[in-house]
């Protein structure tokens, strides 16, 4: 599988982080390791519009079906506990070789926005 340079952008209500990391991006399917104390895989899966995250303690799974509530599934992993926030995805573009999501978790009233640039 070949690698590629992917920059990231990360912005919520609390955080702004910004790394570049190794990651392939094939059939509109990105992947790669986050940048964080848990070391974070993420897939982001454009063709079935779901943004999975998962690390030792937990997994997430966040819908990215645009302007529509859904459920975002959070497994933890130790406890073998399901939770469930309400989450709505703003916005979900792919050009060139820029991807911005941005997406609001309705619970918490918090937004993340999310962009890759591939090759960046």
């Amino acid at each position: 599988m070949k690698k590629e340079k992917l920059h990231i952008t990360l912005r919520t209500n609390s955080i702004s982080e910004e790394y570049t990391v190794l990651g392939s991006y094939i059939d509109n399917v990105i992947t790669y390791k986050e940048n964080n104390k848990l070391s974070s895989n993420m897939i982001i899966d454009l063709n079935k519009k779901i943004l999975i995250k998962e690390n030792i303690d937990y997994k997430i799974e966040i819908n990215l079906d645009l302007d529509k509530h859904t459920n975002t599934k959070i497994t933890l992993l130790k406890e073998s506990k399901v939770l469930n926030l309400k989450t709505e995805t703003k916005k979900c573009e792919i050009k060139d070789k820029n991807i911005d999501i941005i997406y609001s978790i309705i619970d918490t009233n918090e937004e993340v926005e999310l962009k890759i640039v591939i090759g960046g």
